[in-house]
C-alpha cells in the first residue's frame, strides 16, 4: 500500500507528497500538547467525554453520534468492518485507503470511473447510484476528492444524498480536506445529520425515503462523516480523527470495533485546543489582526522553529482564515507558474514528434479547490524531483489513473518556489 509522506526511506529536503496546512501547527495546539505530557502517567478518558462534548457543541451533531479515532484511517477501517461483506459504491480515482479497508472487511467495491478528459466531473454519480445501488449498500466518496481536489457542489451533494435515500443506502463522506477550502460551512455533511438522532420522521417523504427537506438541506440519518485535524492543523504525527453519524446505533456499532483508549492524552489535548481555534474562526470569520489591518492580497508566511512548524503570533489570531487565504493564493500561483513554463515552452517546440502546444502542455494541471494539485506529464516527475531532494506523490497506484499522474501539495511560498524552479530547470535542461 502506497501513501505520501515516506520521508523515512528517502533522502529529501522538501516533502510535497502530503497535504497539510502550510501555516504549520498553531502555537495554541502545540503548547496544549506540551502541557499534556505531564499526564502521561495517567490513562486518558476511555469515553473521551470532554472532547466529544466540545465536538458536539461546535458541529451541532449530538454526542451520541460522535466517535474519535487514531486518525481518519482507523475510523475508515472501523466503518468498513461495520459494513463488512457489503457492496461499496465509490467514484475513482479516490483515496487508496478506501480499497485497503474494504478489502480487509471483505466488501465488494463497485467503481464509478471518473474521466480525466472531463476533469473528473462527478455529475453522473447520482444516476450511477440509482442504477446500481441496493438497500444496505454503502456510498463512499471524499469531498473534496483526493487526488484531484475538486469539491462536490451543494446541488450535486444533495442529489447524491437523495439518490442514496431512494435506494436505502448508507452514505460515508470523507471531509479530511474540506476545512482548508472556504466552503466548509456550506458543504460539510454534518449539515445533513444535525438533530437527526432520535427524531421521528417529519413528513411522508422522510417516512418513505429517509429524507426530509429543511433549511434548504436534505436530512438523512444514514450518513456518516469522517474528518480529521491532521491536515487542517498540521499535526499528522498526532493522529486524531472524528466520525459523525446521523444514527446513534450506527455510531455505537462502529465504536465497538475501535480499540479502547484509542487516542492518547496528547491527541485529546491537541483536539481541544484545535477546537478553540476552530470556534474562533467560525464565530468571527471577518476579524482582522488588531493594529495590522492586513489585506486579503497579502501573503502570510509561517515562521518555523527548529522542532516543528508553528505559526507566528500574528497568524495565530486568525489561523484558519489566513490558512485558507494563503492556500488559495499559493495554489493559483503554482498553477500559473507551472502553466507558464510548461505551456510556453511547449508552444515554442516545432519538433512534430513531441506535438506539444498550448492545449497539450508538457504538464497538465487538473482543477482543484483543495491544498493539492493533480498533474499529468510524460516526464518521470517522481524520479526527477526525488533526485532534486523533493518528494511528491506518485499517483500511478490510484484506480483510474496510472503512469504519469502525480500529486503535489500547496506548501509554503519557499517550497513552492523551489518546486517551480526545479520544474523550469528540468524542462529547459532536457529541452522538453
Amino acid at each position: 500500500m502506497s501513501h505520501g509522506g515516506d520521508i523515512y526511506r528517502n533522502n529529501i529536503e522538501i516533502d510535497l507528497s502530503v497535504n497539510i496546512n502550510p501555516m504549520g501547527c498553531p502555537t495554541q495546539v502545540f503548547e496544549a500538547m506540551s502541557r499534556a505530557l505531564s499526564d502521561v502517567e495517567k490513562y486518558p478518558d476511555i469515553r473521551h467525554e470532554k472532547l466529544i462534548g466540545r465536538l458536539s457543541g461546535v458541529t451541532g451533531v449530538q454526542a451520541a453520534g460522535i466517535l474519535v479515532g487514531n486518525g481518519a484511517s482507523e475510523l475508515i477501517m472501523a466503518v468498513m468492518r461495520f459494513f463488512k461483506m457489503r457492496r461499496v459504491l465509490v467514484p475513482v480515482p479516490s483515496f487508496s485507503g478506501y480499497r485497503y479497508a474494504a478489502d480487509a472487511a471483505g466488501c465488494e467495491m463497485v467503481e464509478y470511473l471518473l474521466s480525466p478528459e472531463d476533469d473528473f466531473d462527478m455529475s453522473g454519480f447520482p444516476e450511477f447510484i440509482r442504477e446500481n445501488a441496493a438497500s444496505g449498500d454503502v456510498i463512499l466518496f471524499a469531498n473534496p476528492n483526493n487526488p484531484n481536489g475538486r469539491i462536490i457542489e451543494k446541488e450535486l451533494l444533495d442529489e447524491i444524498i437523495e439518490a442514496a435515500g431512494e435506494k436505502d443506502a448508507y452514505v460515508v463522506i470523507d471531509e479530511c480536506f474540506l476545512m482548508l477550502t472556504d466552503r466548509y460551512d456550506e458543504l460539510s455533511g454534518v449539515r445533513y445529520i444535525r438533530n437527526t438522532i432520535d427524531k421521528s420522521p417529519q413528513n411522508d417523504k422522510q417516512k418513505s425515503t429517509g429524507i426530509a427537506s429543511g433549511n434548504d438541506t436534505v436530512a438523512y440519518n444514514k450518513i456518516i462523516v469522517i474528518d480529521a485535524f491532521t491536515k487542517t492543523f498540521a499535526v499528522p504525527g498526532v493522529r486524531l480523527g472524528m466520525l459523525y453519524a446521523g444514527d446513534a446505533e450506527i455510531a455505537a456499532g462502529i465504536g465497538r470495533l475501535l480499540p479502547e483508549w484509542n487516542i492518547s492524552c496528547i491527541a485529546e489535548a491537541a483536539g481541544l485546543a484545535a477546537l478553540s481555534v476552530l470556534e474562533k474562526y467560525m464565530n468571527n470569520t471577518d476579524s482582522v489582526i488588531e493594529g495590522k489591518n492586513k489585506s486579503d492580497d497579502e501573503k502570510y508566511i509561517c515562521a518555523y522553529d527548529s522542532r516543528v512548524g508553528i505559526c507566528d503570533d500574528e497568524i495565530e489570531i486568525n489561523y484558519l482564515k489566513y490558512s485558507i487565504s494563503f492556500i488559495k493564493k499559493e495554489r493559483s500561483r503554482l498553477v500559473n507558474e507551472i502553466n507558464d513554463v510548461s505551456g510556453k515552452r511547449a508552444d515554442q517546440k516545432t519538433d512534430t514528434k513531441t506535438d506539444h502546444n498550448a492545449n497539450n502542455p508538457v504538464i497538465r494541471i487538473f482543477s482543484s479547490d483543495a491544498n493539492y494539485l493533480l498533474l499529468k506529464t510524460d516526464i518521470d516527475l517522481y524520479k526527477e524531483m526525488l533526485e532534486r531532494g523533493i518528494l511528491i506523490r506518485d499517483c500511478s497506484d490510484y484506480r483510474g489513473l496510472g503512469r504519469g499522474y502525480y500529486r503535489i501539495a500547496v506548501s509554503t511560498e519557499e517550497n513552492n518556489d523551489r518546486f517551480c524552479e526545479e520544474i523550469r530547470e528540468l524542462i529547459n535542461e532536457n529541452d522538453i
